[in-house]
């Protein structure tokens, strides 16, 4: 696994133009000093700055940068659990030494530099630990800028709504971060447990049949990986099918939340899953 202290890359894309974009997010972000927990922040021209708390600018946090090409607006950038208070470790690292040494006499760097160097040093390794380690504390952000752009024409060709499915499902169980779900699975309970993951920003979701196959998924962003198997313990990964011009994610193995509750309720009812997704 990379060393992410910097917080998680992120790329959201939707085909609605730049200033539709900036309405639909500032329509659904809380304002600056709302005390209930959410998505709130500043849109200056392309660049967005997003975070979660009223009492805490230094949490989680989201910086991006908008662009638009070929009629798609794109937005990359970073999400992470405290991006300005690394960026401030870092430079206190690397400024104090020079401006230390540059204010010394003689220009020397005494047992007393050292000592205090070695203690910035170790302090910034916490803080760049700490931001690695809680990175996903931010994914939160990436989800609610992932909704807020879907509002847009979808950039996949559309697939039958798995709601119009009117025949019956198969019996199978639900997990969820390891607990088992009671009764059979739903749609509306497949649903609800792909969103509640999306919000948290990481877990994952187990769907058993009776005669041992299985379809699984994580979140692992930019988005959600799916696995299936049969039961014997092998399993395959899912991944998505080459579009000419549109490339939606960055990687052919994630999926957004809206196709991993497709692909869930497809393999529930027994039948094909989204046209857009390979085995294999």
């Amino acid at each position: 696994m990379a060393f992410q202290p910097f917080g998680i890359c992120f790329e959201v894309a939707s085909r609605l133009a730049p200033p539709d974009v900036k309405a639909a997010m500032q329509a659904r972000l809380k304002a600056w000093f709302d005390v209930r927990q959410g998505p709130r922040g500043w849109i200056v021209g392309p660049v967005i700055c997003l975070w979660l708390s009223a009492f805490n600018r230094h949490g989680p946090m989201l910086f991006g940068i908008m662009s638009n090409r070929d009629g798609v607006t794109r937005i990359r950038g970073r999400a992470g659990s405290n991006l300005t208070g690394i960026a401030l470790a870092v430079f206190v690292v690397v400024a104090f030494p020079i401006v230390a040494i540059a204010l010394a006499p003689d220009r020397r760097i005494s047992a007393g530099l050292l000592f205090v160097l070695g203690i910035l040093l170790l302090m910034c390794g916490l803080v760049l630990w700490s931001g690695h380690a809680f990175r996903r504390d931010a994914a939160p952000l990436v989800d609610f800028l992932d909704k807020t752009l879907a509002k847009g024409p979808a950039l996949q060709r559309q697939e039958t709504a798995v709601s119009e499915y009117a025949g019956s499902y198969l019996p199978m169980t639900l997990q969820v971060d390891g607990q088992i779900l009671e009764g059979c699975a739903t749609p509306e309970a497949i649903r609800e447990a792909i969103d509640e993951i999306a919000a948290a920003g990481t877990g994952f979701a187990i769907l058993d049949h009776a005669d041992g196959s299985f379809i699984q998924t994580a979140l692992e962003y930019p988005g959600f990986v799916i696995e299936r198997g049969p039961g014997s313990g092998a399993y395959i990964a899912a991944r998505r099918l080459p579009l000419a011009s549109e490339d939606e994610w960055g990687s052919s193995r994630h999926f957004s939340a809206a196709e991993v509750q497709s692909a869930f309720i497809a393999f529930l009812a027994g039948t094909p899953e989204p046209k857009n997704m390979l085995w294999g």
